[in-house]
């Protein structure tokens, strides 16, 4: 069985000495991507289920000292920033508007622009951490919930998060999620809201992908239809090897390749079937708007987890 990317190069290679290794390696990596996508079906191993996040609570310590068109933060000595809180979100208490929190010391720090309220010393504060980075073969999340209160987290688009909560001032149980830039270095982020009034655990399941095929060690999984990628390679090296002199020639290479094609479809089609039978039967789930009111009778009608998300859910 083929295991690596050099075991299928070098099965090929045997077959097929006279092609170059770089037109060998584009051939392996386009049928790989091809069998990935397998006509828009969702490998079910590609599927990452109970991932975690840990959220943070808001941080409130000690009071801040802001000026009016100035971006300079400094506390009063009972602070104890840490460099963790950099690009934290900062609120003045009373305020709406929110800044990004670049951290300097444990007493001082920056906002991304001026501050825009009234100068003051003595002012309460809270910072919390508004953007959470994904595993970085997150392609998509599926399903979001906070552990806290055993309920699905709703999806929210980023356009419809700043219109509903521009200012983001509620305060309790994360309720949704919405997509996020990526990193400097192409990790995938969310945002959660409400922000979190105390650290708490996430689980999120996602869809993953693989990467190209570059190093001669980058394995295949297990569960990966193998031979149909051989077939597909082999359909392709074989009319790039095949040099056709004339009419019969050519009609015998269409007819080869077609044959080859064929079979490659097959070999697909199959490891499709094996992976529906891998799976359980699933019921098709609404979207969580449209069962939101029957999700609070299952999980919180006379229950104090209800009172706690209503207590605790309220402007920062």
């Amino acid at each position: 069985m083929i295991h690596t990317f050099a075991d299928i190069r070098f099965t090929l290679a045997k077959e097929y000495p006279s092609i170059d290794p770089d037109t060998l390696n584009s051939v392996v990596n386009r049928r790989y991507k091809q069998c990935l996508r397998a006509d828009g079906y969702e490998w079910s191993r590609l599927t990452v289920t109970d991932a975690a996040i840990q959220i943070v609570g808001q941080y409130i310590a000690g009071t801040v000292t802001l000026t009016n068109g100035d971006t300079a933060v400094l506390g009063d000595g009972t602070n104890a920033w840490v460099s963790t809180q950099d690009q934290y979100s900062f609120r003045a208490v009373g305020r709406d508007e929110f800044y990004t929190f670049s951290y300097e010391t444990s007493n001082t720090a920056a906002l991304d622009r001026p501050y825009e309220g009234i100068s003051g010393t003595g002012l309460s504060y809270f910072l919390w951490k508004r953007i959470y980075a994904l595993p970085a073969d997150c392609t998509a999340i599926t399903a979001m919930r906070c552990l806290q209160v055993n309920r699905p987290m709703e999806f929210i688009s980023r356009r419809d998060l700043d219109f509903d909560q521009t200012s983001r001032l509620r305060v309790g149980y994360p309720r949704t999620w919405s997509p996020y830039d990526d990193t400097s270095d192409g990790c995938p982020q969310v945002e959660i809201n409400p922000i979190p009034f105390t650290s708490m655990g996430l689980t999120f399941d996602y869809k993953t992908a693989l990467n190209e095929l570059t190093q001669p060690t980058d394995p295949l999984p297990g569960w990966f239809p193998w031979d149909a990628l051989l077939v597909g390679c082999e359909e392709e090296l074989t009319v790039k090897s095949t040099m056709v002199t004339n009419r019969m020639t050519g009609i015998w290479a269409a007819r080869q390749q077609q044959v080859n094609e064929t079979k490659f479809q097959n070999a697909l089609n199959a490891a499709i079937s094996e992976d529906c039978n891998y799976q359980p039967p699933q019921q098709i789930a609404m979207d969580t708007r449209l069962t939101a009111h029957r999700l609070d009778r299952m999980y919180y009608q006379g229950s104090s987890a209800r009172n706690l998300l209503r207590d605790n859910e309220q402007p920062g």
